[in-house]
């Protein structure tokens, strides 16, 4: 995206004032778009059609890979804003493929997400997912933009339902006037609403598709400052093209010619007459001055007996008595009279029935509680998976486990490559001046226990931090505090050459022997 071959001009807008910009898109390539969409679209409604037989589950297919249309769209505006639109047939070329972008995502728990247009070219433009891609969401999600973004997609379905029921009044206005239409009939005719959808479906799609990327393009302008680039670059041209037109030596003389030539016409802006602004506002005031007096002369001739004449007399006038008389077609007046027949028919159905909205609202609720039960252990039983493994009842699942790792941070974590006694070897160490092979035994005998014996599974890549981390997640207390103090006195010497006291140092080994060899009761360091 190269803000210098923007072909709108740039500048910070309100978010509706963006999403204006977006129908102005529209506007000017309609005729691509709507061939993109509905090349795209009609051969996805026609195996649909084909495929399933009821009619009703045809229309929510089609509406639920509604989305995968929107990529052609954000194809063809990502390039023709830029000043390159490609060509319809180079469009539905790249389509299919980006059909496949995040394509599991996007028709599933993405489906009903309100902002999707607005968070579509974070998807397809920028090519970020994961944990990336919701941290620069949440960036453009600021400044009420989701909001808008929101009300945009609510606008877009109410449009598309008004312009479904237009497209059916446009179908019984050419039913010739003696036909006797059944309204029931008709209305259960799926095949005309259906396709009334699909058309109105077609018409919305491209607004509410541009309506989106023109607010991304906003934001980007907002946070990037695309238009004080821009014009820092036409700046730098016009000092390039002014420093060319003049010679080397010339400068001074430019300057004199040019202060010369604002004193003159400053002088003679002194010079000249009134203007006729001037003129135009002295003869305003004049006006004003003999309205008021006239109004000051009607005023006194007023009473409220010549008002009350000039009120009757304006009742009594033809302005009052305009009829106008309107006749309604014989078809509309039954149909009107059945549906009120029906509507009563109905609520005395259900004053005679044994049907109580508590009741119903009472099950709904139920079900809800139930849901929302069954969740919540779901979701416990994931998050504490581990703890719940590791208990003694509960029975082993046998599976083949990854090789278990010999070396982390280039430290030699093998069991036999330590000794049986580690806290007394540490300090052994310690005492002879070898304080960093000291606490490296330590901190290289707890990454072997955690690993070897407690299960800890490290991932490519982690550090310190990250142990410790992975460590408070899977179990809380003695282990995991110990653990954290140990990996600060191995960072501290290991990266700021900070070594720690000999009672912090006896503090340690003493806390490995009761952490991680349980059985013993210390060793030579506990009696210094």
């Amino acid at each position: 995206m190269n803000p210098a071959n923007i072909n709108f001009r740039l500048r910070p807008r309100d978010h509706y004032e963006a999403v204006d910009l977006g129908c102005q898109f529209v506007r000017r390539w309609w005729k691509q778009l709507y061939a993109v969409w509905l090349l795209t679209m009609v051969p996805v409604v026609a195996v649909c059609w084909l495929l399933i037989d009821d009619l009703n589950y045809v229309s929510i297919a089609v509406w639920w890979v509604k989305p995968l249309f929107e990529r052609g769209q954000l194809y063809f505006l990502s390039r023709a804003v830029f000043g390159a639109p490609p060509t319809i047939k180079e469009t539905l070329r790249q389509t299919p493929k980006l059909m496949f972008l995040q394509c599991f995502a996007t028709l599933t728990w993405r489906r009903f997400s309100p902002t999707r247009s607005f968070d579509l070219p974070v998807i397809q433009l920028e090519g970020l997912k994961g944990k990336s891609r919701q941290q620069r969401m949440t960036v453009l999600h600021r400044d009420n933009a989701a909001s808008v973004s929101f009300w945009v997609t609510i606008v877009g379905v109410h449009l598309e339902n008004f312009l479904m029921l237009a497209a059916v009044g446009l179908v019984v206005m050419f039913v010739p006037q003696g036909v006797q239409l059944e309204w029931e009939t008709f209305f259960d005719a799926a095949p005309l609403f259906i396709v009334c959808y699909f058309v109105g479906m077609a018409l919305v799609g491209p607004i509410y598709a541009a309506s989106g990327f023109a607010l991304y393009l906003n934001r980007r302008i907002m946070l990037e400052g695309w238009d004080l680039e821009l014009i820092f670059r036409q700046l730098g041209q016009r000092l390039e093209e002014r420093q060319g037109s003049f010679p080397s030596g010339d400068g001074g003389a430019a300057r004199r010619v040019t202060q010369a030539l604002c004193l003159v016409l400053a002088l003679g802006a002194l010079a000249l007459p009134p203007s006729g602004s001037v003129r135009a506002e002295t003869a305003t005031e004049q006006a004003e001055e003999g309205d008021s007096q006239n109004w000051d002369a009607d005023r006194s001739a007023l009473t409220p007996d010549k008002a009350k004449e000039d009120i009757e007399k304006i009742l009594k006038g033809p302005d009052f008595r305009n009829i106008v008389k309107k006749e309604a077609p014989k078809f509309w007046k039954e149909w009107e009279d059945q549906q009120e027949e029906k509507r009563d028919k109905q609520l005395d159905d259900l004053k005679s029935s044994d049907f109580s909205f508590g009741e119903y609202f009472a099950q709904i609720f139920k079900l809800l509680v139930w849901a929302t039960l069954i969740g919540l252990i779901l979701y416990l039983l994931y998050r504490y998976r581990d703890s719940i493994l590791a208990l003694s009842w509960m029975p082993r699942i046998e599976r083949k486990e990854k090789s278990k790792p010999t070396h982390v941070f280039d430290l030699d974590i093998r069991e036999e490559s330590l000794p049986p006694q580690l806290a007394d070897e540490a300090w052994a160490l310690w005492e002879q001046g070898r304080h960093r092979d000291a606490l490296g035994l330590l901190y290289r005998g707890g990454l072997s226990r955690l690993v070897h014996r407690h299960g800890l599974r490290l991932n490519r890549g982690a550090t310190e931090g990250d142990c410790v981390a992975m460590l408070k997640r899977r179990q809380s207390g003695a282990l995991s505090d110990y653990f954290a103090s140990l990996t600060s006195a191995w960072q501290h010497l290991a990266y700021a050459h900070e070594l720690p006291t000999s009672e912090r140092f006896q503090e340690l080994c003493q806390g490995w022997s009761k952490v991680f060899d349980a059985e013993r009761e210390g060793g030579e360091y506990a009696a210094q």
